[in-house]
């Protein structure tokens, strides 16, 4: 979701920028500058990291390759596919480009038209036995089904389905965390009567994180079935589906979720409530690690309004019995580096991408920032004894057991998600938390709109 050092002074500050509401995307600067003498300059666009560890990586970059200098624009996840359709449609578009395996922001069906096969860039770099070298399904998940061309190198991946929580918080409550519904309820009345917010939650806008919480319900309810409903294997028009949108109803009715959840968004809003401690509980995946460090937890509570943060101790949390049973985590690659074609720098654009996917120095540069934490290799783990923890006594292994959960599970995250579905359960989503249609009208809804990406 690292790397030598664990949370550097630019780490801090990114968070600064990812609590103020840029989360994994940052500000939208200009994309182009003019050369520096002697060096060939390369673009790149993305939606994370945020700006401020972008540079960083493009500092360590250059230092290991001092004739390429690189520019970063960074983009909100909602402006991404906006604003580089149409420059890769032109001769202007950025020499390196970010594609991710699924869903409606940078989800590999979108840029198949764009993309350059990196296959021998791969083999080049690690041998004819190169895809071994990266994790499991990575190279799968960036490779275009159709013609086998890789789109993308991959940079890491993500785990998700779960949850983190305020330890702090929870120790002060006399409250351990829950392992079913009806624990998870009794407690938040708690929380909620000392004058906290049982879990953050922001369902609105156009994200996907109210949708990433009603795949966890209906996973409570089966392990197997939204999968199967994203391949269109199962029907998004099954009981299953149903009582996943009661469940999720339930949360607000019954004070998990906050009743303004459908009002606000996950970043910055609910992030924010997380952030300054007011909170116990919100679900983010491995990506969140990044603020288990004392020094960006300071940064971003200070960031989310609180003037004089004391660390709290910020615990991973696999998801509860909500319906039936425990689902696992899911994951997949984060997102990978794509080579425009119509790049007038190939090969430093090459370059760079294999830099930070296929070697050792790079994939150590990207795990120090914990934004990402899976490493693409094969092989690598932080060097936790470098990483300043709250309470490291207790974090490392949890950190460490959440890290081999998402390591170890064979369920992806977006790899079968495609936009228009991504879209319409969005809209579900929000639907079934501020109206009163039935489970059953919703799913219609969903299925209508659905298209199956096996």
């Amino acid at each position: 979701m690292t790397r030598t050092r664990r949370f550097l002074i630019g780490a801090a500050a990114s968070v600064a920028l990812i609590a103020g509401g840029l989360t994994a995307c940052g500000d939208t600067g200009g994309s182009k500058s003019e050369d520096v003498e002697g060096k060939t300059t390369i673009n790149w666009w993305g939606f994370a990291p945020d700006t401020t560890v972008g540079q960083s990586y493009i500092e360590a970059f250059e230092k290991a390759n001092p004739d390429i200098h690189v520019v970063y624009k960074n983009f909100e996840n909602t402006d991404y596919a906006p604003a580089l359709r149409p420059a890769l449609q032109s001769d202007e578009g950025p020499d390196i480009f970010e594609i991710s395996a699924g869903g409606n922001v940078a989800g590999i069906q979108l840029w198949t038209d764009y993309i350059t096969d990196l296959t021998s860039t791969a083999e080049e770099a690690l041998g004819a036995d190169w895809r071994d070298k990266f994790a499991p399904g990575y190279i799968d998940q960036l490779t275009v089904q159709e013609t086998g061309e890789l789109a993308a190198l991959p940079l890491g991946g993500v785990g998700a389905q779960m949850f983190w929580y305020n330890k702090t918080l929870l120790d002060s409550l006399g409250l351990e965390p829950p392992e079913d519904y009806d624990e998870w309820k009794d407690q938040c009345k708690t929380i909620n009567d000392a004058g906290f917010t049982c879990m953050a939650m922001g369902a609105g806008g156009d994200m996907t994180f109210g949708t990433e919480l009603l795949r966890t319900v209906t996973s409570s309810v089966d392990t197997e079935y939204w999968v199967k409903a994203l391949k269109g294997e199962a029907s998004w028009e099954d009981p299953i589906f149903y009582e996943g949108v009661e469940i999720l109803r339930n949360m607000i009715k019954d004070g998990i979720i906050a009743e303004d959840a459908i009002g606000v968004q996950q970043y910055p809003e609910a992030n924010n409530v997380f952030m300054s401690g007011q909170a116990a509980y919100v679900q983010m995946g491995t990506w969140y690690t990044q603020y288990g460090g004392r020094e960006a937890q300071i940064v971003a509570a200070k960031a989310a309004g609180v003037a004089d943060p004391d660390p709290f101790v910020m615990m991973p949390m696999l998801t509860p019995n909500l319906g039936g049973t425990k689902p696992g985590m899911v994951a997949e690659v984060e997102w990978g580096f794509a080579v425009n074609p119509k790049s007038k720098h190939m090969d430093a654009a090459k370059k760079f991408a294999s830099w930070f996917t296929t070697t050792t120095e790079g994939q150590e540069v990207i795990l120090h920032y914990l934004d990402i934490g899976l490493p693409a290799l094969a092989g690598l783990a932080p060097d936790w004894d470098t990483i300043d923890l709250v309470d490291p006594s207790i974090q490392v292994d949890a950190y460490k057991e959440m890290y081999a959960a998402a390591g170890e599970t064979a369920e992806t995250r977006q790899l079968h998600l495609s936009q228009e579905t991504s879209n319409a359960l969005v809209v579900a989503v929000q639907e079934a938390l501020a109206t009163n249609n039935s489970p059953e009208d919703i799913a219609k809804k969903v299925q209508a709109a659905a298209v199956p990406r096996p």
